[in-house]
């Protein structure tokens, strides 16, 4: 057996012990960066996740825990400038078209898509990492009215792929705007987009923030329809 795999074991032990902040550390010996880093997240410990996560190459996760949990918007914005071009640029300069990836019968050209999605998406959640830094040094609202726009027109497209966390981190910077409108509008783009429980979690949101019950109205009967369609077909 492996030194990484003992040590994944040795975490596993150390969590059933109650040792959490030790499972950590032998996750992070082994190389574990990730799971090391959501694990650190859990105890508050967030400049540690922050760190593995950069260890992981997630460098837009890390600069969202910093300013958003950690509330340490320099540190989210140093490590934003060590990120990858591809994720400082891309969807800083242009606009998310909004069409789902063209998938041909392929498989490379399928590949192709799929990392291209994952650069844009990656892209989009560094732009709303750094949103939030705008909000938190209580900078200009453009740049962060402007990316919470193109995070919404992300989730009303029929992407194959769904990524939570641009919902996630549209709702909580708009939150933290006081900009409830824009929350609205983001949810909304998710119900329009089918991602999935979109709805629920709209009206949960309304219920804790709002304190009212909102309705969200149904898919008109055609893209019920279609929704069928395509989980039959997925």
């Amino acid at each position: 057996m492996s030194d990484a795999a003992l040590l994944e074991r040795a975490a596993g032990c150390y969590l059933r012990s109650g040792l959490p902040t030790e499972a950590a550390r032998c996750l992070r010996e082994a190389g574990a960066f990730r799971r090391s880093a959501e694990l650190c997240r859990e105890l508050g410990e967030f400049l540690g996740a922050a760190e593995d996560y950069v260890c992981a190459d997630m460098m837009d996760v890390a600069a969202w825990v910093l300013v958003h949990e950690a509330g340490d918007a320099p540190a989210a914005r140093a490590v934003a400038v060590c990120a990858p071009p591809s994720l400082r640029t891309g969807l800083g300069s242009g606009e998310w078209t909004g069409a789902a990836v063209r998938v041909t019968q392929s498989r490379s050209a399928q590949r192709r898509s799929a990392a291209e999605q994952e650069a844009r998406e990656s892209s989009l959640r560094m732009r709303l990492a750094l949103a939030r830094c705008d909000v938190a040094e209580g900078r200009s609202d453009r740049e962060p009215l402007a990316a919470l726009a193109a995070a919404a027109v992300f989730l009303g497209s029929h992407s194959l792929v769904y990524d939570r966390l641009v919902e996630q981190w549209g709702v909580a910077t708009a939150e933290s705007m006081r900009r409830y409108d824009q929350v609205a509008l983001l949810f909304a783009a998710s119900v329009r987009g089918r991602r999935g429980g979109a709805a629920r979690r709209w009206t949960e949101w309304a219920a804790r923030v709002l304190q009212s019950e909102i309705t969200i109205p149904d898919l008109p009967s055609d893209d019920r329809r279609q929704a069928v369609r395509a989980l039959r077909q997925g």
